[in-house]
């Protein structure tokens, strides 16, 4: 008898929505504008609380920062220039 191959993991759809608005952020960015890196300091307790709320959300550091600062934007309608449409929110994937 062969061996069973373990089933491979379930792709993480929070993960994956997570890289599609990063995808979709680099795409309106060269689209419209170009990149700019910015550098924030946050005090200890802040970035421990970004990081448990990323990992509950399976997303990175990273990405839950740049979705939280659309999301909010997104609702600001003076913030978003006329020749930029807003991001639309990323979809699940089929089957999940």
């Amino acid at each position: 008898m062969k061996p069973k191959k373990a089933a491979a993991p379930e792709p993480n759809a929070k993960s994956d929505d997570a890289s599609a608005l990063d995808e979709e952020l680099l795409t309106l960015s060269r689209t419209n504008r170009e990149l700019h890196r910015v550098n924030v300091d946050f005090p200890k307790w802040v970035v421990n609380t970004i990081d448990v709320e990323a990992r509950r959300q399976g997303v990175t550091r990273q990405s839950l920062i740049k979705m939280w600062i659309v999301d909010h934007l997104d609702k600001l309608p003076e913030a978003r220039p006329a020749e930029q449409p807003a991001a639309e929110p990323p979809t699940a994937a089929a089957g999940s």
